[in-house]
């Protein structure tokens, strides 16, 4: 019987900082049916030390400094960075400074690694290297060994830039000691949760494709970058924007991790010093070539937004959360409990025509619909809500 008191799988987020911290090999890490990375604890290893425990974003979420965030919109001025990026170029722009800015530094993020299929985090000293990096990934990383590798680079007395889910920066945020925060800097996507492996899998048997090459595209623009590349055979597959079975299935929301549903880092304020996610709100301001929304959450990394090669500009925080909600709330989180009596190729089948699945997918998206129409109050209660809890600290 397992000895720690790790969450659930339904609260656990996949971070696997218990993994890096477990010092008696006691921790594993396997994909579960459900396709979604597990933690198993084998209990005659464990010694009930209480390291994994005191790591875990969950059981100890991170008390951080951080104020209200001040939001930004912006993108890179390098017409190449800002075609091979996701959304606005950001990150790699911030990447670039922090790498020039530091003698000793590196950077971690997340790559696609097409060989098997996998995203990985990595890290870099090469600003040649900062590409990989580049566009987005929408499968959860595996982080095994991550983070005790950045403990060593930051024991080094490297300057270290981590980019990760706001999950992994909570856990990373709890991994390091605090002697050596100082010369740690941190960026967190705006993350809307992480998809079931069998997503990919099931989407690739859809197109009949052998591989997958990116999860975006801007070879019809950014407005229109949310489709996958799927290869053949002998061809590419690029669906269009609204019928990639992959999109279709994650922007769903009921195909995400359990504890995506009801992610308690979907709040302000942030763990990470910097936030960063696409911007869809007006049109006016955006640039058709990818814009990004993105927050200084404290004074931290203030010199690499500094002097990253982006144009930048103030936006109204308020406005920013309405296009970008989950930095402030989770809108779907009632749905958590909503039955899952259907699952991945079920969802297919009714894309192909079954009555009985497309009924039932049909009244999810009616709940989605609803939980947008709320949007606004919803966000009203999480800054009325984190403004009290502030004002109590403060106290």
């Amino acid at each position: 019987m397992q000895k720690t008191k790790l969450p659930q799988f339904k609260d656990c987020t996949g971070c696997m900082a218990c993994f890096d911290e477990c010092k008696h090999k006691a921790i594993s890490i396997k994909t579960n049916k459900k396709g979604f990375y597990e933690v198993s604890v084998d209990s005659h290893k464990c010694k009930e030390c209480g390291l994994c425990e005191a790591v875990c974003p969950i059981i100890n979420v991170p008390q951080t400094k951080n104020y209200m965030p001040t939001a930004y919109i912006g993108w890179s001025l390098s017409d190449e960075n800002l075609l091979n990026s996701a959304s606005g170029g950001i990150f790699i722009e911030l990447a670039s400074a922090f790498l020039k800015t530091f003698n000793n530094s590196v950077v971690y993020g997340a790559i696609w690694n097409k060989d098997n299929e996998l995203v990985l985090h990595k890290y870099t000293e090469n600003l040649g290297d900062l590409m990989q990096f580049q566009n987005s990934k929408y499968l959860q990383s595996n982080m095994q060994g991550v983070y005790n590798s950045i403990k060593e680079h930051l024991r080094n007395s490297y300057n270290v830039l981590f980019s990760g889910t706001p999950c992994q920066v909570a856990a990373l945020t709890n991994f390091i000691p605090n002697k050596l925060k100082k010369n740690l800097y941190t960026i967190e996507i705006i993350c809307h949760g992480v998809p079931s492996f069998s997503l990919l899998e099931n989407s690739k048997t859809f197109y009949n494709a052998t591989k997958l090459e990116s999860f975006r595209t801007k070879k019809d623009g950014w407005l229109n970058s949310q489709k996958c590349t799927y290869i053949s055979v002998n061809k590419k597959i690029t669906p269009h924007k609204g019928y990639d079975i992959f999109y279709n299935m994650y922007a769903s929301e009921y195909f995400l991790r359990p504890a995506c549903t009801h992610c308690i880092f979907a709040s302000i304020p942030r763990k990470a010093d910097i936030t960063i996610g696409d911007y869809w709100g007006d049109k006016e301001k955006r640039n058709e070539k990818g814009t990004s929304l993105f927050y200084l959450n404290n004074i931290h990394a203030k010199d690499i937004i500094r002097i990253a090669n982006i144009y930048k500009q103030k936006t109204d925080f308020y406005e920013s959360l309405l296009s970008q909600s989950r930095i402030s709330c989770n809108l779907y989180a009632h749905l958590e409990h909503f039955p899952r009596i259907f699952w991945i190729k079920e969802f297919i089948k009714g894309k192909k025509g079954n009555l009985l699945y497309k009924i039932y997918f049909r009244i999810w998206n009616e709940f989605i619909k609803r939980a947008q129409k709320n949007k606004n109050e919803k966000i009203k209660k999480a800054i009325k809500e984190y403004e009290k809890n502030r004002n109590h600290y403060n106290s």
